[in-house]
């Protein structure tokens, strides 16, 4: 875990995440991400997962959907596709990490991820990984791969090639718990990749919820606009709620995901995005 004290998709596959949630519904062992304190009824618990399921396997199909829709747009409107060889920009020697202008951040994402913030502990493993996470591009493909894989062939090739062509460089996440109550689980991720497929795939899948027209909308974030968060349609006497957050900086795709007991704390959640997006804000661009 990062040592900074002062300062908080989801790296599991949908099928990873549906997997873990039927093995553990039942057990005494550590919950998955999403399982925060002492566990609700089953039935409840595990809607509840479902709903987030579908949320992660669609936009995890619409991500490579959206490469595509946005790469014609580009053809059409004669815009050139092709980027410049993407490249990691060299660390300065005065900082571990950071963002320079322009977007392009660097150091290990380990550093770049918000610290444990005062008042959580450590969160549940994120799937095989543990709670504090960093994949390579390698890796990162290599699981990319493995979600796509109930799809038709053609269907899946053409999603794969989506996937490489946003050069992703790493995914790094963090689990963190509510210290006292144990009512909200968050989960921060962050996805290095191409700067123009960070900010497309992020408002294609903002768009994706909009249009389905059956989230709630979740609280904003201050100072930073395109940032969305989203819950899922409340049901009566639900004992868990959950809210999945969108938002990108250059090179930086970031996916937030709070789980806990009804009702949410909606705006505890928003505030740890917030601070995350402050601390790999490109200079000059928070508001």
């Amino acid at each position: 875990m990062n040592d900074d004290s002062t300062q908080s998709g989801d790296v599991a596959t949908p099928e990873e995440v549906a997997a873990q949630d039927d093995a553990t519904a039942d057990s005494k062992s550590p919950q998955p991400p999403g399982a925060p304190g002492p566990a609700p009824a089953p039935g409840s618990r595990r809607g509840r997962r479902t709903v987030l399921g579908v949320v992660a396997a669609l936009v995890a199909v619409a991500a490579a959907v959206g490469v595509g829709r946005v790469a014609l747009e580009q053809r059409e409107s004669g815009t050139p596709v092709a980027e410049k060889p993407w490249a990691a920009p060299a660390p300065e020697a005065s900082a571990e990490y950071g963002a320079e202008r322009g977007g392009s951040h660097y150091g290990p994402l380990g550093k770049l991820l918000l610290p444990l913030p005062d008042g959580y502990e450590e969160g549940p493993d994120v799937g095989v990984w543990g709670n504090d996470v960093e994949l390579t591009g390698k890796e990162a493909r290599e699981m990319a791969g493995r979600a796509y894989e109930g799809l038709p062939a053609k269907e899946r090739k053409a999603a794969l090639k989506a996937v490489e062509a946003l050069k992703v460089k790493g995914v790094g996440a963090r689990t963190f718990q509510d210290r006292y109550d144990h009512d909200l689980l968050v989960e921060m991720q962050l996805v290095q990749m191409r700067k123009s497929g960070a900010k497309s795939l992020t408002a294609f899948r903002t768009e994706l919820l909009e249009e389905l027209g059956v989230f709630r909308n979740g609280p904003r974030i201050k100072g930073f606009d395109e940032a969305r968060c989203f819950l899922p349609p409340k049901e009566k006497g639900q004992e868990l709620d959950l809210m999945i957050c969108f938002a990108h900086d250059g090179d930086l795709m970031v996916t937030m995901t709070a789980e806990g007991t009804s009702p949410l704390k909606t705006k505890d959640a928003a505030d740890l995005l917030r601070r995350q997006l402050e601390r790999i804000a490109t200079p000059g661009e928070v508001v």
